[in-house]
């Protein structure tokens, strides 16, 4: 099995990444899935998966399966690559995929997981290849909103701007708090699990905000970004239903 695509419904937009192997070599991403989108993206693969952090799936599924060969769709009980020691019934799907791209990428390490959208989700998938589990955050974008939506005068701040130390205007001042606020608690997190069991830890960053919390953390952490991990995941789930 060598070309396969990765549907990957979020909050907000779905992400379409068509695999030759273990390689992404494309990329889009969609308001919604049409039929056009799917057809497309079939023409160069027979195979696909499927992940929503929703329940709405049926009508995707549907679609999907008209037109590959074979689709498979990460629920609670398709089989993984990595051992999960975790509600698996109440875990995202873009969490699992996203600890199964980063321990693919990174064999051998413990790995912090870190998705920025609209959520920031932070988990521990250990070197032996085991979900330890992870917390949940406001994104950055989302605290921008909190802001303004629960107080009277404070403005809807875009994340675009500039970003210094110490804010010299409402704007610069609200933006520079949440970027660094975010930064701030997955380099907390990244420090207490090595001062844990994990000394020999990497953090991934990912996710649509991804390269803002990089900036941030890369002088002093550990880390590396991966805007594609996800999908990765998703397909190196795919490959191992494949062979089983």
């Amino acid at each position: 099995m060598e070309n396969s695509v990765a549907f990957d419904r979020g909050n907000t937009m779905v992400k379409v990444t068509r695999f030759v192997g273990t390689e992404p070599v494309e990329s889009e991403r969609h308001e919604r899935l049409t039929s056009e989108i799917v057809e497309q993206a079939a023409r160069h693969a027979d195979v696909a998966i499927f992940s929503s952090v929703g329940n709405d799936t049926d009508e995707a599924l549907a679609l999907l399966n008209r037109h590959f060969r074979r689709v498979y769709n990460l629920t609670e009980q398709l089989p993984l690559p990595i051992a999960v020691d975790y509600d698996r019934a109440r875990l995202g799907n873009d969490r699992i995929a996203s600890a199964v791209g980063a321990h693919d990428a990174f064999p051998g390490r413990n790995i912090l997981v870190v998705d920025a959208g609209t959520a920031i989700t932070l988990d521990l998938v250990d070197a032996n290849g085991t979900f330890r589990g992870g917390n949940i955050a406001l994104g950055i974008r989302s605290r921008l909103r909190a802001l303004h939506d629960y107080t009277s005068r404070l403005p809807l701040v875009d994340l675009e701007g500039d970003t210094p130390l110490i804010g010299i205007t409402t704007e610069t001042a609200m933006r520079s708090s949440a970027i660094a606020g975010a930064a701030a608690e997955v380099a907390d997190l990244h420090r207490r699990l090595r001062q844990a069991d994990f000394d020999d830890l990497l953090t991934v960053v990912t996710g649509g905000d991804g390269a803002l919390l990089f900036n941030r953390l890369r002088d002093d952490i550990e880390c590396v970004a991966d805007n594609n991990i996800l999908a990765k995941g998703l397909n190196s789930i795919l490959r191992y239903n494949e062979q089983i």
